[in-house]
């Protein structure tokens, strides 16, 4: 059965190439930085600044968070501790419904804002995604996703519900990548290859380099890329045709944005290279 799979999926593989996202983990000399590809069937997206709160009697953390869905539901963020989570769907690996079965039920997005709001580095993190049973949304015809969450620290990890968690501390000039297949999948992936090449020459800086990484496993629906900067506590954010004019986005920024911030607004305040 593994083996029809696996013809399958090579049969369909131009197809799988130009779609899924792609996240590159990499520890620079200035810390730990996170690159990310959103690949997606339809443009536009949402900054969200949220602010410190009690839920239920628990106190939570600001975060920021990029969604198209709706403020429950992101595909991305970074909290007031550093603390990264981002999701890419993973075609090659079915979904077991009896899998955590016993256990509260949460949808895939929904999942990430939880861990932004109540999490400080990836450990715990991971223990508490995984005291959940995810929803997929299949009824939707949405995939089963992996997760990569990543602290300050250099601890990174990749997430996929039914597997051993993979878990590295990274050294400098060490990095790890994620798209859309199962973690050592047989299924060639150009782009993860093209992000596990990427030399960093250090002739420019680690965001400039870090979005040429990006590049190489860019496609033609790649919506956003962002630069996430977890010791600064950032993100430098590339959208849409406005590739060229990347925007930084810190916490302090909502000041200025208040709530939230839509690509509309941030591509008519934006209009030179590097420039906030």
């Amino acid at each position: 059965m593994k083996k029809q799979i696996i013809i399958l999926l090579v049969a369909l593989f131009p197809a799988l190439q130009s779609s899924g996202c792609a996240l590159y983990a990499y520890m620079s000399e200035e810390g730990l930085f996170i690159g990310r590809n959103f690949d997606w069937l339809q443009g536009g997206g949402t900054v969200e600044f949220v602010s410190e709160d009690r839920v239920y009697g628990v106190p939570t953390k600001r975060f920021i968070q990029l969604q198209q869905m709706g403020s429950d539901r992101p595909f991305e963020g970074i909290n007031s501790s550093g603390l990264f989570i981002a999701m890419a769907a993973v075609v090659d690996s079915p979904i077991h419904e009896d899998f955590n079965a016993g256990k509260p039920q949460i949808d895939a997005l929904g999942l990430m804002r939880l861990v932004l709001e109540r999490t400080e580095n990836t450990e715990q993190a991971i223990a508490l995604m995984s005291s959940f049973k995810i929803d997929y949304y299949q009824a939707h015809n949405y995939q089963k996703v992996h997760y990569m969450i990543a602290d300050p620290s250099g601890r990174v990890a990749i997430y996929e519900e039914g597997k051993d968690v993979i878990m590295k501390t990274l050294s400098a000039g060490e990095s790890l990548s994620l798209t859309n297949f199962q973690v050592n999948s047989e299924i060639p992936c150009e782009r993860l290859n093209a992000l596990n090449e990427f030399v960093h020459a250090g002739e420019k800086s680690v965001v400039e380099e870090m979005f040429e990484a990006m590049n190489e496993a860019f496609v033609e629906n790649t919506v956003w890329t962002s630069i996430y900067d977890l010791n600064g506590k950032n993100i430098t954010l590339a959208i849409e045709e406005e590739r060229d004019t990347p925007i930084k986005i810190g916490f302090e920024d909502f000041q200025v944005y208040h709530r939230s911030a839509d690509f509309g607004e941030l591509k008519m305040r934006f209009t030179n290279p590097f420039n906030h």
